[in-house]
């Protein structure tokens, strides 16, 4: 299962178990560190910001990896892809793209 950071595609009302996974994942991926009153730690470090896309993309993934870790035990990442927005206004905007399993004990 495929995770691109997204934060219009959240749902506050997940339907099960994986969806509310793939939620949180989402979400951590999307959110700068720093941001989150109560949570100073949640989130993606934002020290990659203004860095060369190829020297951003390897900090990117230790932080992806890291942050998902320790915010979402649930799943393992298998995976890290980056899609380069060439939509965006600032040049060699870097979209993580993960994939993840959701750990056996956790599906029903």
């Amino acid at each position: 299962m495929y995770i691109t950071a997204d934060q219009n595609n959240i749902t506050l009302t997940p339907k099960n178990i994986a969806e509310e996974i793939i939620q949180n994942v989402n979400v951590i991926v999307s959110t700068v560190m720093g941001n989150v009153p109560l949570d100073r730690k949640f989130g993606i470090s934002g020290e990659i910001i203004d860095t060369s896309s190829v020297k951003g993309k390897s900090k990117l993934m230790i932080y992806l990896l890291e942050s998902v870790q320790d915010f979402e035990p649930r799943i393992e990442v298998t995976a890290v892809d980056f899609i380069e927005d060439i939509k965006s206004a600032a040049e060699g905007t870097l979209i993580p793209r993960l994939e993840v399993r959701i750990k056996d004990e956790y599906i029903s």
